[in-house]
C-alpha cells in the first residue's frame, strides 16, 4: 500500500515534469545557477569578499556560466541522476511492489548524497582556484583605474591577477603585496593581458 503510493507519487512527478519540459529546464537551471553562486561565495570568500554586496540580478542569473568547471559538474551530476532513474524505470517491470518501494527509497537516498558530494567538490574546486591566485599560478595583467569616479589622473597597477567581476565591480589579487583589489567598473580604464606562449 505504502510503496504503490510512493510509487504514484513519483510517476505523477515524473509525468507532470515530462510534460511541461519548461518548468523541468527551469528548475535545472535554477539548481546550476544555485551551484555557480555557491561556487563563486566559497572563492571570492577566501579573498574576504561577499560577492553578494557586489551582486545583481544578472549576475546571479549567469553566475554558473561564468565559471565553466560548474557546468561540467553540474552535467555530471544530472547526467547521473538521469541515468539512475532510466535505470530504476526499466527495472520497474521486474520488480515486485515491495522491492520497488525500497529502491524508490535509495534513489532519493543516492540523489541526496550525489548532491552533497557534488557541492562539496564545487566547493574544493573554489578553495583549490583561490589558492592558485594566491601562489601567483594565475596569469598577471597590468591594469589602469581612475583613482576615482570622474577624475582624470590614472593608477597603473602592474602583476595583478584577475579573479573576477560582476555587474558593479572587477576584482583583482596582488600576489607581491597579498592584497585583493576592488576597482569599480565605472573607474577601469584598461586591462593589459600580457601574450601567452
Amino acid at each position: 500500500m505504502g510503496g504503490s503510493g510512493m510509487t504514484e507519487g513519483w510517476d505523477k512527478i515524473k509525468g507532470y515534469l515530462l510534460d511541461n519540459p519548461t518548468l523541468a529546464l527551469t528548475l535545472l537551471y535554477l539548481y546550476v545557477t544555485a551551484v555557480g553562486m555557491l561556487y563563486a561565495a566559497v572563492l571570492y570568500g577566501r579573498f574576504g569578499i561577499n560577492i553578494f554586496d557586489y551582486s545583481e540580478i544578472p549576475d546571479f542569473l549567469l553566475a554558473a556560466f561564468k565559471n565553466p568547471i560548474v557546468l561540467l559538474l553540474t552535467g555530471f551530476q544530472v547526467f547521473l541522476f538521469y541515468g539512475y532513474i532510466v535505470m530504476l524505470t526499466f527495472r520497474k517491470q521486474r520488480v515486485h511492489e515491495r522491492q520497488e518501494a525500497r529502491e524508490r527509497v535509495w534513489a532519493i537516498v543516492v540523489s541526496t548524497l550525489s548532491g552533497v558530494a557534488f557541492l562539496g567538490v564545487t566547493c574544493t574546486f573554489a578553495l583549490v582556484t583561490a589558492s592558485s591566485f594566491k601562489n601567483g599560478n594565475k596569469s598577471a595583467m597590468e591594469v589602469r583605474y581612475r583613482s576615482f569616479s570622474g577624475s582624470a589622473g590614472q593608477v597603473t597597477a602592474p602583476g595583478l591577477e584577475f579573479i573576477g567581476a560582476t555587474q558593479r565591480a572587477a576584482f583583482f589579487y596582488d600576489v607581491d603585496d597579498k592584497r585583493t583589489i576592488m576597482i569599480p567598473q565605472s573607474q577601469l580604464v584598461s586591462i593589459e593581458v600580457p601574450e601567452q606562449d
